[in-house]
């Protein structure tokens, strides 16, 4: 589906969700730069990192937006998009019983309409 999007459409891109991607370490040390941990992925993770890098997407969520009790954290929730324009994201408490930080963050997008 994101092969599709970026091919159909021209505008920047945003993605936001919960991608259940447990086994990715986002910006590891020892990762693959930008990308995630490029070692131990089941074959949709490496898919998935894949298709971003193909489609020049970038993920923009640095810390763990999952944790209850004593599990480990992971970064499950991801902001996505094909360009840079993303201000400071803010890890939220979660909401009710939900053990998935809420993320606020802006994002500038500058377009003109072209009326006919």
């Amino acid at each position: 589906m994101l092969d599709l999007i970026q091919q159909k459409f021209t505008i920047p891109t945003l993605i936001v969700g919960d991608f259940n991607f447990a086994n990715i370490s986002w910006y590891d040390a020892g990762g693959c730069g930008l990308i995630g941990r490029c070692t131990d992925l089941t074959q949709v993770a490496h898919k998935f990192i894949n298709t971003l890098n193909r489609n020049f997407l970038i993920q923009h969520v640095l810390k763990p937006t999952r944790q209850r009790g004593l599990d480990v954290p992971h970064t499950l929730d991801l902001i996505i998009l094909s360009d840079i324009s993303l201000s400071e994201i803010e890890h939220l408490s979660p909401l009710g019983i939900s053990d998935h930080s809420v993320l606020m963050f802006r994002y500038e997008w500058n377009y003109e309409r072209y009326i006919s």
